[in-house]
């Protein structure tokens, strides 16, 4: 949030991953919405630090997000995005200017009990709530439930953590190892 867009494209955003990636530019969100099109799901996260809501930054990339997914040529693509977030402000704002989307809270908190002073309104526009691997309960799992709300997890990256998922009852598992995870699902329970 410190850079100007102009400034971030002069950086090299793919040598981090590997010298292949040498040179390749930012992707914008419209460029992400051309590329990813097709695929089944589009998770989309709203970042937020109380810095940027100070400066309003955190308003503005709302804003301008939603305004990018109202586009007639995204209409298409609604059913398949979820919009995320660590922060509900940032979800009740994006719900108020776009209901007809998705919206998932995330939490890295250990238990359901943090999410009690949230207003019944923000819990009842939610789609799901999003809980860390390591932080996911059945106290978790049963909150959801109650509220009708989908369960996803991350970060799960080994068969132990995709097993508790499972046990669970998550509805989705995101994992920074997406085609591990495929296979290893497709072998134990294909």
């Amino acid at each position: 949030s410190d850079l100007a867009f102009s400034e971030l494209e002069t950086l090299d955003w793919g040598v981090w991953f590997s010298p292949v990636f040498s040179g390749e530019p930012p992707l914008t969100l419209v460029g992400a919405l051309e590329v990813l099109h097709s695929c089944p799901r589009l998770l989309i996260e709203l970042k937020s630090n109380p810095r940027d809501r100070r400066s309003g930054h955190v308003r503005r990339l709302t804003e301008t997000v939603v305004s990018i997914l109202k586009r007639k040529r995204y209409r298409p693509l609604q059913d398949r995005i979820l919009i995320l977030s660590f922060d509900p402000d940032v979800l009740a704002q994006a719900h108020d200017l776009a209901p007809e989307y998705r919206y998932v809270l995330n939490s890295s908190a250990g238990s359901p009990s943090c999410l009690r002073d949230l207003p019944d309104l923000l819990i009842r526009n939610l789609w799901a709530v999003d809980i860390h691997i390591g932080k996911l309960t059945a106290q978790w799992a049963q909150w959801a439930a109650d509220r009708t709300l989908r369960l996803m997890t991350y970060t799960c990256n080994n068969s132990p953590q995709v097993q508790k998922a499972l046990t669970l009852g998550a509805d989705a598992i995101i994992s920074d190892r997406p085609m591990w995870l495929a296979s290893f699902l497709a072998q134990h329970w294909g």
